[in-house]
């Protein structure tokens, strides 16, 4: 599989599918982008991941059923339409320093 975020569809949900949790990897229950306390939640993990040395990936759709053991349930049409890349960027990048490259795929 090629490296993210420069994989296929395909390769994304394969991606998506075999992930559980790992230094690089988190796994969030459903959820929309709100622009209050949610997001604030989700930009804590986001600026980690941006802070450190690989980068990471969340899932968005993906919950931890038993400990280690994970169960795609996605998201909602809904859900996904607030993840617009420029709103959750400006979002991050007004509140923290230096600025967050961040890409947004959906699958």
């Amino acid at each position: 599989m090629s490296r993210f975020p420069d994989c296929s569809p395909d390769e994304l949900v394969e991606y998506i599918n075999l992930c559980g949790e790992s230094a690089n990897i988190d796994a969030k229950v459903p959820m929309e982008w709100d622009g209050g306390e949610k997001s604030a939640e989700l930009a804590k993990d986001i600026v980690a991941f941006a802070n450190s040395r690989d980068g990471g990936v969340l899932v968005i759709g993906k919950e931890e059923v038993q400990s280690g053991k994970f169960e795609t349930t996605g998201v909602s049409a809904q859900q996904a339409a607030t993840f617009d890349t420029t709103k959750v960027a400006t979002w991050i990048n007004n509140r923290f320093s230096p600025p967050v490259n961040l890409v947004l795929n959906q699958a």
